[in-house]
């Protein structure tokens, strides 16, 4: 979803009362996280509920899914990541 004035104006309202409540420890991209978090893009929550949803028809539906270890492998593999030493 494209940035509104109203986004802007509200990430600036923000910022400006977590650094006037002395929680300006943080930096920039950990204000726009809580933002963000604070502020969840209705578009995207709709996604995620119907993602949920036929996720979870699916498993009534006798999908099993994949296990954990097989899903974290794919994971893994389509984006070239290694494991941690």
């Amino acid at each position: 979803m494209p940035v509104t004035e109203e986004d802007v104006r509200s990430f600036h309202q923000f910022a400006l009362n977590r650094i006037s409540c002395g929680s300006a420890d943080c930096d920039l991209e950990d204000l726009l996280d809580e933002w963000r978090a604070q502020n969840p893009d209705p578009v995207q929550q709709r996604q995620d509920l119907l993602a949920i949803k036929e996720a979870i028809a699916e498993w009534k539906a006798g999908d099993e899914g994949l296990p954990a270890d097989d899903a974290i492998a794919a994971i893994r593999e389509a984006h070239q990541l290694s494991l941690k030493s």
